[in-house]
């Protein structure tokens, strides 16, 4: 049997609430660490959930955008959190957006509505 080879799948990946959380805030804390500490403060996250949310992050890994599984992932979480954001009416929809245009419009609404976002992400935290 030849051990080099690998499976290859197209299946979306599988992406636990901790771990959307995690992607979600990075996307939010990537050039402004203060939205970002503005939701956790608003998500009063007890000592365990601090514990899930940071091997969560562990688990993750670094973010490459050469490696498609990861960025599907995120994608999947932008457009996830994107479409909370229209049904809650807090901006206008965007069909399939591309990472750029996902976070910025994932700031756009941290901006207007932070308690929609920590609302989401504490859904997620009960997945």
């Amino acid at each position: 049997m030849n051990k080099s080879f690998e499976k290859v799948s197209d299946s979306t990946p599988k992406i636990s609430g901790y771990q959307k959380a995690c992607i979600l805030l990075s996307e939010i804390g990537s050039e402004n660490n203060l939205l970002r500490q503005q939701i956790v403060d608003l998500l009063k996250l007890s000592p365990k959930e601090v514990k899930k949310m940071n091997h969560a992050f562990k688990t993750l890994g670094v973010f490459n955008t050469k490696n498609k599984k990861v960025v599907l992932r995120e994608n999947i979480v932008l457009q996830e959190a994107i479409d909370y954001g229209v049904k809650k009416g807090i901006f206008t929809p965007v069909e399939h957006p591309g990472l750029a245009d996902g976070t910025s419009k994932i700031r756009e609404m941290v901006n207007q509505n932070p308690n929609s976002i920590a609302q989401l992400i504490g859904t997620w935290l009960d997945e």
